[in-house]
This record gives structure tokens, C-alpha cells and sequence, in this order.
């Protein structure tokens, strides 16, 4: 787990437990010699690991893909299909979302990325946020699997 900044919001405690954490270069060398010569990962980390996969993959098994595809199936067999409405609120709701929602996102992407058109971060890493254009595009893609 390289961690190279301790007071960024996205590191979590909870699923660094199942690594080595390392927070410069220094640590880092140190951890891929230690494994390059034979090291072995200690057995509070494998349980750490264990807990890990145990909370977020549930069974491991190989059927996970199996039982979300099943799982899909249900909730589709359960009743009819949804339709969509317009509704008068729904104007107030897309102009208040352009009016203040929309900016901040914008504000935090210059921020955040210290750049206007390219989508990576201070620390090299891509843009991880869901936007609209990507809310589309699965919609178009599961829309005629609901009708």
C-alpha cells in the first residue's frame, strides 16, 4: 500500500491492514527486497486479507459472477417495467443542480487535477468520478435489457 500522503481523504485504514504500507521510497525498497530475498507475509496480514475479501467478495468460490447475474434476473422477473414521468419538479431539480451542484464539481476538478482539460490528479492517477457522460452511456446500454 503506498501511501504517500497520510492527510489525503482517500486512504483507508481498514483495507491498507491487509498490505505493507509504506509511505516513501526508502520503505518501499526496503519491502521489495525483503520480499525479492525470500520474505514472507506475515500471518496477521493474510487474516487481515482474508477479512478483507470476507467482507467485500463474500464467498469466494468462483460463482460470484453467477450469483450476480441471478441476482439481476430476480430483480428484473419481480414486476414491470419502470417508466419515466415528467415532472414540473424535475426542472427545479436540473436547474438547481447547473446552478450550484454543477460548479462546485468543476471547482474541486481545478483543485484537484491543477489542470483544465486533462483528468489526472496530483499524484498522477486518473479521474475516479462518476459523470453524466457515464451515467448515459450505461443507461443507453441496460435501457433495452428493461423493455
Amino acid at each position: 500500500e503506498l501511501h504517500l500522503n497520510p492527510e489525503e481523504w482517500y486512504h483507508s485504514p481498514e483495507m491498507a491492514c491487509g498490505s505493507d504500507e509504506v509511505t516513501d521510497y526508502d520503505q518501499l525498497r526496503e519491502k521489495i527486497d525483503y520480499y525479492l530475498n525470500g520474505g514472507m507475509i506475515s500471518p496477521e496480514t493474510l487474516r487481515n486479507r482474508e477479512k478483507i475479501i470476507d467482507l467485500w467478495c463474500d464467498r469466494v468460490d468462483g460463482n460470484a459472477s453467477l450469483r450476480f447475474v441471478d441476482g439481476i434476473d430476480k430483480f428484473l422477473s419481480r414486476g414491470p417495467v419502470a417508466t419515466r414521468r415528467f415532472y414540473w419538479s424535475d426542472i427545479k431539480t436540473h436547474m438547481l443542480y447547473y446552478a450550484f451542484i454543477f460548479p462546485d464539481y468543476r471547482l474541486l476538478d481545478l483543485r484537484l487535477y491543477r489542470n483544465r482539460g486533462r483528468k489526472i490528479d496530483k499524484l498522477g492517477r486518473t479521474d475516479k468520478y462518476f459523470r453524466s457522460r457515464d451515467i448515459k452511456y450505461w443507461e443507453d446500454r441496460i435501457r433495452p435489457l428493461l423493455q
